[in-house]
């Protein structure tokens, strides 16, 4: 691994480590154990998967606007989709009609 990837991979860590130890309701419960006189440790395991593909793709090609301030990649979109979510500005496919529904009888 090189060393600007070892340098974005510290960051990534530094970045979670702060995002969790400056988090109100982590800090609270924390404070909470401490104050029923429980010593706390908390370890917590993350798995950073990196791969690199045979073609560098642009840094913000794949990305687009999905609103203010958001960015999304297709994968994102994608993912969304298959919840069934659609985003503002995005035409929302018709509701198909219910399987199996019953006609009215014709007597």
């Amino acid at each position: 691994m090189d060393s600007e990837i070892k340098g974005i991979m510290g960051e990534l860590c530094r970045a979670i480590n702060d995002s969790l130890k400056g988090a109100p309701r982590i800090m609270a419960s924390v404070e909470r154990l401490q104050g029923l006189g429980y010593d706390l440790a908390l370890f917590l395991e993350a798995t950073v998967i990196l791969s690199q593909d045979a073609k560098p793709k642009p840094r913000r090609a794949s990305m687009r606007r999905a609103g203010p301030g958001l960015a999304i990649s297709e994968n994102d979109r994608q993912y969304l989709k298959s919840l069934k979510i659609t985003l503002a500005g995005e035409p929302a496919k018709a509701r198909r009609p219910k399987l199996g529904a019953a006609k009215p009888d014709e007597t």
